[in-house]
């Protein structure tokens, strides 16, 4: 597959891709299956994210309205 075909299932388009037909759903769920996972390779980092206030982390700490990372990463 070159650079280019792989462009279509970046996060950051493929619902633009979707939506113009350019990318099927079937297509999508079969290179997600086809990822390694790297997940035992990978450690958890906690990072400063001002952006989201004052005293907002990511990782298993509480953000500055209550929520949590897991919060953010369900929208």
């Amino acid at each position: 597959m070159t650079q280019i075909e792989l462009l279509k299932f970046d996060v950051r388009v493929t619902a633009r891709m979707l939506k113009r037909n350019a990318l099927t759903d079937q297509e999508l769920a079969a290179h997600v299956a086809g990822l390694a996972d790297a997940a035992e390779k990978c450690d958890s980092v906690s990072a400063a994210q001002p952006a989201l206030g004052s005293g907002a982390s990511v990782g298993s700490q509480t953000l500055a309205d209550g929520g949590t990372a897991e919060d953010l990463e369900a929208l």
